[in-house]
C-alpha cells in the first residue's frame, strides 16, 4: 500500500524521512527496529479535534483516554497536560494515573472482570466513576464500599442492543448477542435498579455504553445514544439523578484501509496491493458526531 509522505508531514531529505527535522533512518539506527514513533503535535491536534467537535454543538464533553491503548508515559502526560482524562482497567493503570499528577476525580473505571485491589484504589481515590457491567460487579462493588463506608458513585453499563450485519464486526460490544452490559427492560435490570433505589452508598451518575472498535459510520453512535437516553428518562422515574452519558466505542483510524470483499480477493487470492486515499486530513466522522449527540439530546431531553 503506497502513501504519500506529505499526508503524515513527512519530508524527504537525501533518501531519508525526517518528521520535523528529526531523522526516522537515524532514530532506526539508534533504537532498532520494529520501532514506533509518536508525532506530539499531531497527537495534539487530534484531541484538539476530538474535544472541538462536541463543544462547537453546544455540548459540554471531556475526554477520558483509554490508558490499555497506549501506556506510554510520555504520551500520557501530553494528553493530560491538555486536560485529558484516564480511563483505566486495571490496578497498573489505576497507579500510573495517579503517577502521572490525576486525582480521583479525572479517573473513570471500566472493565468486564475488575480486580478487587483495583475497585479499593478507585473508592480510596473517590474515583469520577466505577461503570458496573453486571451483578457480579455490582455485589463486588458494593462489598467493597461496606468495608469502605464511603459514598461511591457508579455509572451502568447498557447494552444498547445494536443490529450487527454479518460481515461488519466493529459494532460486536454494542450488538444484541454481546455479553457485556446491562440489557434494559431485562429481570436483571429491573433486579438492578430496585437493589440501587433500596441502597444509599452507590450513588448512580452515568449512564454508560460501549459499542466496539474501528467504526465508521455515525448510525451506531445515534442509536446508541437514543437508547441511553431512554434509559436516562427511566433512572429518573425510579428516583435517581444521572449527570452525564458515557459514550465508549473505537473510531476507524482514516489511514488504515478497510477492504470490502473485491479489495480482499484482489489482495489475499491475487497479491495486489490495495489503494489508500488518506491525504493526512483528520476522520471527520468525529464532527458527525458531535452533531449527532446534540441534535439527539434537543429532540429527546430537555
Amino acid at each position: 500500500m503506497e502513501i504519500h509522505p506529505g499526508a503524515w508531514d513527512l519530508d524527504l531529505h537525501r533518501g531519508e524521512l525526517y518528521w520535523d527535522n528529526c531523522s526516522l533512518v537515524e532514530l532506526a539506527r539508534q533504537y532498532g527496529t520494529p520501532l514506533y514513533v509518536i508525532h506530539k503535535k499531531r497527537l495534539l491536534e487530534g484531541y484538539t479535534a476530538f474535544v472541538d467537535a462536541f463543544s462547537s454543538a453546544g455540548l459540554e464533553a471531556a475526554v477520558f483516554y483509554s490508558f490499555k491503548t497506549n501506556p506510554v508515559p510520555a504520551l500520557l502526560t501530553a494528553l493530560i497536560q491538555q486536560g485529558c482524562g484516564a480511563e483505566v482497567i486495571s490496578e497498573y493503570e489505576f497507579w500510573l494515573a495517579q503517577k502521572l499528577g490525576l486525582t480521583g476525580d479525572q479517573i473513570i473505571v471500566n472493565g468486564t472482570v475488575k480486580s478487587p485491589t483495583l475497585l479499593r484504589q478507585a473508592i480510596e481515590a473517590d474515583a469520577k466513576l466505577i461503570n458496573i457491567e453486571n451483578e457480579q460487579d455490582l455485589h463486588q462493588v458494593r462489598e467493597i464500599t461496606r468495608q469502605a463506608d464511603r459514598p461511591v458513585n457508579i455509572g451502568l453499563r447498557i447494552n444498547p442492543g445494536l443490529k450487527r450485519s454479518r460481515i461488519d464486526f466493529t459494532t460486536m460490544t454494542g450488538s444484541r448477542s454481546s455479553p457485556m452490559g446491562f440489557v434494559p427492560g431485562s429481570e436483571a435490570w429491573h433486579h438492578l435498579l430496585d437493589f440501587l433505589r433500596e441502597d444509599d452508598v452507590l450513588r448512580v451518575r452515568a449512564v454508560h455504553f460501549h459499542i466496539g472498535s474501528g467504526i465508521n459510520k455515525v448510525r451506531p453512535y445515534k442509536q446508541a445514544l437514543t437508547k441511553a437516553l431512554q434509559v436516562w428518562g427511566e433512572l429518573r422515574g425510579y428516583g435517581f439523578q444521572p449527570e452525564a452519558i458515557d459514550m465508549g466505542g473505537g473510531f476507524a483510524v482514516p489511514s488504515v484501509k478497510t477492504l470490502n470483499l473485491w479489495e480482499a480477493i484482489r489482495l489475499f487470492g491475487w497479491g495486489k496491493p490495495v489503494r489508500c486515499t488518506f491525504d493526512g486530513e483528520p476522520n471527520p466522522l468525529i464532527g458527525k458526531i458531535g452533531e449527532i449527540c446534540a441534535r439527539a439530546l434537543r429532540e429527546l431531553a430537555r
